[in-house]
């Protein structure tokens, strides 16, 4: 992948749009042909990617970045890892010809959130669920 670390896009959708165009043949070959579709799983195989964008997109910063606050404002999420694993989710979608249902990948990171006791940025509500 060959990711200008220097453009930080300031939505969702520029995001998606960023890491598709940024993919060398080869890996979009790799995508097509087995890689995991749904966000939770995508999550999974991806840490040490979702790392580098948190960090190369400055997801942990404050105030929040615009993509971030994008984030909040399309699903309610602004935790840089759900950010960073809904991005990668539809650009892996896109490759692949899949639809992306952001509505539907939320709900599940929200539910996810709330299951561990979390508000939808990851702040604890309780500190012994």
């Amino acid at each position: 992948m060959k990711l200008n670390q220097d453009t930080v896009p300031p939505t969702f959708f520029d995001a998606c749009e960023l890491l598709v165009r940024s993919m060398e043949l080869r890996e979009i070959a790799e995508l097509r042909e087995g890689f995991p579709s749904t966000p939770l799983a995508v999550a999974a195989a991806c840490s040490w990617f979702g790392s580098f964008l948190r960090n190369a997109w400055s997801l942990w910063s404050m105030p929040p970045t615009p993509l971030r606050e994008d984030m909040r404002r399309w699903t309610g999420l602004m935790h840089p890892d759900d950010v960073v694993t809904l991005v990668i989710a539809a650009a892996v979608a896109t490759v692949r010809g899949d639809v992306f249902d952001l509505d539907e990948a939320a709900r599940t990171f929200r539910a996810h959130r709330a299951d561990l006791g979390c508000l939808p940025d990851g702040t604890f509500l309780r500190l012994n669920p």
